[in-house]
Formats: structure tokens, C-alpha cells, sequence
């Protein structure tokens, strides 16, 4: 069964400080697991196949604020204990690593059928986010917000996913997929955060760098800087990015790095460095160092 190798987390939608977390799964819990999540509140396990409509709309997924399906590939209900690693290691080396990714991408296609079916008139669908060990294995995802492109960039798509095709193992290709690209959070693929930590051996200042991102400088330092994202200030609605990006730095002591452009209906994007004819728009967000 697909299900037996997927785990799947549905949180209802209620407030974020009491949103119910239900994990869905045909491998029943460890102590060691229970143990882990007996302490928070709200948490619930229910034992069965999220590949089916009746344990989906028991977790209350059709009504979720998000869907979270977690790969685990190469595990099934057998293979839990210490003694079974070498053999589980055995099973790793001989998997087909392009299948790595097939029991997640059902259980997606299937969640989000079953959503699209079900979720209430008027009210916003889950977000379904899936975990990927490839990111080739973006292009059998279902996306119909890709379809909603126009035809001219519907075309660039289909050529680009031809080009994946031929070149699976081409990272540059993969990254460029749209549901990827557009961070979305639709997709974690989990050697990206592998990449970046195990590149910490070798470059020691990443975690600096990420630290400095995510926190800025720190209270202490009066100079400090932040990366932040902001609303697009009234007076550079539909004007050029060149012009809001001078004023904002002259005027707010504010460095523009980007755009964040919000699409309803189609993929949103972030823009790095835009052109500077570029127009910003109202809906826009900025990210800055301020």
C-alpha cells in the first residue's frame, strides 16, 4: 500500500494557538513516538490509509487550514526497530532512486482530488504541502495553476519541462519548475536543507549568514539591520521599481532587494533585482534591509 510508506498531517482550521495537529498513518506509533508528542496539546493519531475518503473527512482534511504529506519511502509497518537497520540500509541501496518519490506523489494527486471534491462551497481549499527526496520529481505533481497561464508562458513551461525530461539530474532545470520557484510552500524537498547544512563544514559562516537573514543583527547593535518584507508605500503605486528603490534608499534609509508579486489565480512570485522599468504594483510586497 502507498499509504503504509506516507505519513499525512492535517491541522483543522481554527486560531493558530489552539489549531488541532492530526497525524494520519497505517504504521502505528513507537512509544519512543508517542513520547514525543504525548507533552503538546491537541495532537491526534488516527491508525489507517489516508487513501481513503472516510479517514480523510475523520481528520476533518476537506475543512484544514493546511495538509502536510511527509515521505518516508523506504519504511514500512516491519521496519521499526534497531535491529532492522542494516537491513533497511540493504533496501535503500537497491531502491530504484527515482521511485523515491512515488508513494508521496500519489497520496498528493489523490488528497487533492479529494479536496478540490469536497471542500465546502465558499470555503478557501488546504494548502497541500508534500515532501520530495528529488526535485525532478516535481513535474508529476498536480498544479492547475499552471494551466491558468497564458498560453505564451504555457508554451515556456512545456519546453522547459522537456528539457527537465532529458536532463532529470540537472539541479538548474529542477529548480526552475514553477510550483518551486514560486515558493509557494507547497513543496519541501528535503536534501535542499541538507545541502546547506552539510556545506557548514566546509563554509562555517553560512549559519552566520542565515542567522543574520532570518534575525538581523541582533538588539545589541544599534546599527542593526533586518531583513523584512513590507507593503508597497502609497506613493510608488505604478511607479517605476528605479524610482521607488532611489527614494526608499534616500529618504527611509531603506535597501530594496526584491519584489514579491502576488498573483491570485496563478503562481506568485518573487522578482530579485528587478529591471529598472520595472512597475511596482499595489498589491506587491518589498522585501528590504532596513
Amino acid at each position: 500500500s502507498h499509504a503504509k510508506s506516507t505519513q499525512f498531517l492535517g491541522s483543522s482550521q481554527h486560531a493558530m494557538t489552539a489549531t488541532p495537529i492530526i497525524i494520519i498513518s497505517e504504521i502505528p506509533l513507537t512509544e519512543k513516538q508517542h513520547a514525543s508528542i504525548a507533552m503538546f496539546q491537541k495532537v491526534y493519531f488516527l491508525c489507517g490509509s489516508p487513501l481513503q475518503e472516510d479517514m480523510l473527512r475523520q481528520a476533518s482534511a476537506f475543512t484544514a487550514k493546511s495538509i502536510v504529506i511527509l515521505g518516508s519511502c523506504l519504511q514500512s509497518p516491519g521496519r521499526y526497530d534497531d535491529d532492522d537497520e542494516e537491513e533497511d540500509g540493504v533496501a535503500a541501496d537497491t531502491k530504484d532512486q527515482n521511485m523515491l518519490d512515488t508513494d508521496a506523489i500519489t497520496l498528493h494527486r489523490y488528497v487533492v482530488e479529494c479536496c478540490e471534491c469536497n471542500c465546502p462551497p465558499g470555503s478557501p481549499m488546504a494548502t497541500v504541502i508534500v515532501e520530495l527526496s528529488r526535485p525532478s520529481s516535481l513535474r508529476f505533481l498536480k498544479d492547475d495553476l499552471v494551466r491558468s497561464e497564458n498560453p505564451s508562458t504555457l508554451e515556456a513551461v512545456k519546453a522547459l519541462t522537456k528539457r527537465v525530461l532529458s536532463r532529470a539530474d540537472d539541479p538548474l532545470d529542477n529548480i526552475c519548475h514553477p510550483i518551486y520557484a514560486a515558493g509557494t510552500c507547497k513543496v519541501f524537498i528535503s536534501n535542499s536543507l541538507d545541502a546547506v547544512l552539510g556545506s557548514c563544514n566546509k563554509y562555517g559562516c553560512i549559519i552566520d549568514l542565515l542567522h543574520l537573514l532570518t534575525f538581523g543583527e541582533g538588539a545589541t547593535n544599534e546599527f542593526g539591520r533586518v531583513l523584512d518584507q513590507i507593503a508597497v508605500p502609497i506613493l510608488y503605486h505604478n511607479k517605476s521599481y528605479l524610482e521607488c528603490f532611489v527614494q526608499m534608499l534616500v529618504t527611509q534609509d531603506i535597501l530594496c532587494l526584491g519584489l514579491y508579486r502576488h498573483r491570485p489565480k496563478r503562481h506568485s512570485y518573487v522578482y530579485v533585482n528587478p529591471n529598472e522599468d520595472v512597475r511596482v504594483q499595489s498589491s506587491d510586497r518589498l522585501f528590504v534591509l532596513r
